[in-house]
């Protein structure tokens, strides 16, 4: 296996704070009694383009998209446990306005209507109206499969022409059937709002839609602003405070936010001891229990609905086999991975659900049995077993990643199945493989973005799911989570009715091998106060609120 090569922690961060770092006053007005300071924050890679609806790029688009925070609608986290650390938010009612003042749904559920917050500017001086918005959402779709997932797949957006101007600080969105994901998709980072005014300035006919100029810099209403001479693809993203953000009541004393592309653990942890940084993103869980007795690091267990899973590609015949899906997951002693991998940051998966959804009547189905495994992998005719590759990065389901992959690799060994581990170091090319399904097996974070069960057992395993490419197939299981997507928050009952089911679906042919559910840790800077938990992963803060002493 290869490695990255390490990164000159202190002088490359003291490089970084030497070289175009300004601030104007407007944006200070809410952080006077603080001076102005950079934030900073490590992640194990930094995107190679920042055009985040034509690609994007998973876990490493997610550290930059989510802290530009150019949507119309937010999680309102103020009444939650830790900043939204210790209770996940409603996907119905934690919701709170962001470049959408307000909203009504249709009393017949034909459209949602969005009114605009007045006078909300880009960086570039231009006033955001709902041209903005319509040209914005529209490119989403066009552009991203994300969007048009959550749109039309999991929601029932209106697929001809969905997004109508109602006036200059009115739009609706039309929908065929209601769902409770309604509104919280315009809380995606995807569908960013931009000035089109500005971003059309860049457009040439062969790239209508700016693709190439936004692919290094930004043009939206958020809080920051990235030009081509503060981004360095792959490695370094310097953002800069827009001087007409409409939120300055909230801004806090950053000067900038810094975020570093440091593929090694073990250096992200150690600037983040050594207080030149403010937020290591994705450690290993051994640092983090080790980070928990530092005078200047907090660390908390975020919950969430995350899990770390093992993907095995039905393309492969040998993989498809429900006999030896079922073999590979009582192979697996998640207790051990708990204690020797996740240090305590985590708990067994014992269904296909969640232990943190809190659903009810699920049987446990999920254990450890090599005695079984090993009479199912003969009754699949592999009592000799076989060998397979086994993908891994560091960047998902972060830097544990290649330890997990070892004890996974031991355990396997013990029913014939030869594992080779192949470390992709690169997220992106992670990412790419992915989705091309180009793998055998894969060590994986299936980490829903809205905490509903309904959206994890879509997001991953629908058969139309574009993130469903092991390729899982079972009318059933759709029928069922699809009717789930549309019901009433009120009717219960049924939706009771249906986890149990789609459980019991997934005991008899696993989708996934669900291995571990676990919290998210964050290890941050105590000199850093304001943290807020927008989306429950590994890099999403909210950057610009966040007050900083030195």
């Amino acid at each position: 296996m290869t490695r990255t090569s390490g990164f000159c922690a202190r002088a490359s961060v003291s490089a970084l704070l030497s070289v175009g770092l300004w601030l104007s006053a407007s944006a200070l007005v809410a952080a006077q009694d603080l001076s102005p300071v950079p934030i900073i924050k490590a992640v194990p890679s930094v995107p190679q383009q920042l055009d985040h609806q034509t690609k994007y790029e998973g876990e490493t688009s997610s550290f930059i998209a989510n802290e530009q925070a150019s949507s119309l609608l937010q999680f309102d986290v103020s009444e939650l446990s830790n900043g939204g650390c210790g209770q996940m938010p409603n996907v119905q009612t934690n919701l709170r306005p962001n470049l959408a003042e307000s909203w009504s749904v249709d009393p017949d559920g034909k459209f949602i209507e969005f009114k605009l917050r007045q006078g909300v500017k880009s960086s570039f001086g231009n006033e955001m109206t709902a041209e903005d918005v319509k040209w914005s959402l529209d490119r989403g779709l066009k552009q991203s499969s994300v969007l048009r997932f959550l749109a039309f797949d999991m929601n029932s957006y209106r697929k001809d022409d969905p997004v109508e101007i109602v006036d200059p600080k009115t739009i609706r969105v039309h929908v065929d059937k209601t769902t409770i994901f309604d509104l919280v998709i315009f809380h995606w980072s995807q569908f960013q709002i931009y000035d089109s005014k500005e971003v059309l300035s860049h457009a040439t006919a062969e790239d209508p839609l700016a693709a190439v100029w936004l692919a290094k810099n930004s043009a939206d209403f958020g809080p920051w602003v990235i030009t081509e001479q503060g981004f360095v693809p792959g490695n370094r993203i310097t953002m800069l405070p827009n001087p007409n953000f409409w939120d300055t009541a909230h801004r806090g004393n950053g000067n900038s936010l810094i975020v570093l592309g440091v593929p090694e653990s073990a250096t992200r942890s150690q600037l983040l001891r050594s207080g030149e940084i403010d937020f290591a993103a994705l450690l290993p869980f051994q640092e983090y229990a080790e980070l928990k007795d530092s005078d200047t690091v907090d660390v908390v267990n975020c919950v969430s609905g995350a899990r770390d899973t093992l993907l095995l590609n039905y393309k492969d015949e040998r993989l498809a086999n429900p006999l030896v899906r079922q073999a590979i997951s009582y192979a697996i002693d998640r207790n051990a991975l708990v204690q020797g991998v996740f240090k305590g940051f985590g708990k067994p998966a014992v269904s296909g659900i969640h232990a943190d959804y809190g659903v009810e009547g699920l049987k446990p189905y999920i254990g450890y049995d090599l005695d079984k495994a090993k009479k199912l992998m003969a009754e699949a005719g592999y009592a000799d077993g076989f060998a397979i590759k086994l993908t891994i990065s560091p960047t998902r389901p972060g830097s544990h990643a290649e330890q997990e992959a070892v004890f996974l690799a031991d355990m396997l060994r013990q029913i014939g199945i030869a594992a080779e581990i192949e470390l992709v170091a690169s997220g992106s090319t992670f990412s790419e493989r992915f989705f091309k399904g180009d793998y055998d097996a894969m060590l994986y974070l299936e980490l829903p973005a809205f905490a509903d069960p309904f959206y994890s057992l879509n997001l991953m395993n629908h058969g139309s799911s574009f993130q469903n490419s092991f390729k899982y197939a079972n009318k059933r299981y759709d029928e069922l989570v699809t009717e789930g997507l549309h019901l009433k928050a009120e009717d219960t009952a049924r939706r009771q009715a249906i986890l149990v089911e789609l459980s019991e679906i997934m005991a008899e042919n696993p989708p996934q091998i669900y291995l571990v559910d676990t919290g998210i840790p964050l290890a941050r800077s105590k000199k850093v106060a304001g943290w807020e938990i927008q989306l429950h992963n590994g890099g999403n803060i909210t950057a610009y609120k966040l007050k900083k002493t030195e």
